[in-house]
């Protein structure tokens, strides 16, 4: 995940989103289908082709997705 938030490809979130271990996982997963669909999502889990559509469709979706992964993923410093 070393690619700059403006160059991440939507391939590359999607997998790393799918990549999440449970229960985070379908929590990202939840959280993009609502933020794509303006919280109309009712849904059960997003398919990989719908999250990969979506965030294909809207590279400021993208952008903020892979922010939030970011943050996610980096070390906080902490004891480990």
């Amino acid at each position: 995940m070393g690619e700059k938030d403006e160059q991440v490809r939507a391939d590359l979130v999607t997998a790393a989103l799918f990549d999440l271990d449970e229960p985070w996982r379908e929590r990202f997963l939840g959280l993009v289908a609502n933020l794509a669909t303006c919280w109309a999502w009712e849904e059960k889990q997003p398919t990989r082709e719908e999250i990969e559509a979506w965030l294909g469709a809207r590279p400021i979706l993208r952008k903020q997705v892979w922010s939030l992964l970011l943050r996610w993923r980096r070390p906080t410093g902490g004891d480990t």
